[in-house]
């Protein structure tokens, strides 16, 4: 199996930030500070935080490298399911649900789940009538999830983004992207 680049570097950085929050819940000192506990407890915060946000960056990429946008396209105007889409979606759903969803994003995570649970289960029982009408509910889903991952990821408060996106992941990353102006601030 051929990996990315990209899933790759989100795996290794998800690992990296596991040995981190382990090598730091095992670092405390027993002397009973209050002001080095503290200390402690902020640096397991960071780290956690980062762990989250590499978490939502893995899934985010799985669905980059699978083709949400291509393959909800490619479900529309299908005259017979391909064998493979049940595999790149059961690989989304996967990611998915294997996220620790900051609270803010369990709501949006959890529906991207079941739409997603509803596409695999019509490319399961190849159904195209019922793949047709899943895909693009799970890309809206996915949509209305990525809109708020990314400015999470970056630290940045998300914005108010309708159903249909102006960006896609297979567009040029306007929707992603930031700005020139923003860029420049």
């Amino acid at each position: 199996m051929k990996f990315s680049v990209k899933i790759v570097t989100a795996v290794a950085l998800l690992a990296f930030a596991f040995g981190a929050i382990v090598m730091a819940a095992c670092s405390g000192g027993g002397d009973g500070d209050d002001a080095q506990a503290a200390a402690d407890q902020a640096a397991l915060d960071a780290v956690k935080d980062q762990a989250t946000k590499a978490q939502i960056l893995a899934a985010e990429t799985v669905f980059r490298v699978e083709g949400m946008h291509d393959l909800d396209d490619t479900i529309s105007e299908a005259t017979e399911v391909d064998p493979n889409w049940q595999g790149k979606v059961t690989r989304m759903r996967r990611a998915t649900a294997s996220v620790v969803w900051p609270e803010e994003m369990k709501d949006h995570a959890a529906t991207l789940v079941t739409k997603l649970q509803t596409l695999e289960t019509a490319l399961q029982d190849e159904n195209l009538d019922g793949a047709k009408a899943a895909a693009p509910e799970a890309h809206d889903a996915w949509h209305e999830l990525d809109n708020i991952a990314y400015p999470y990821i970056a630290g940045e408060q998300a914005e108010s983004h309708d159903a249909t996106p102006s960006g896609d992941a297979n567009s040029s990353g306007e929707q992603n992207s930031p700005s020139a102006t923003e860029m420049a601030h």
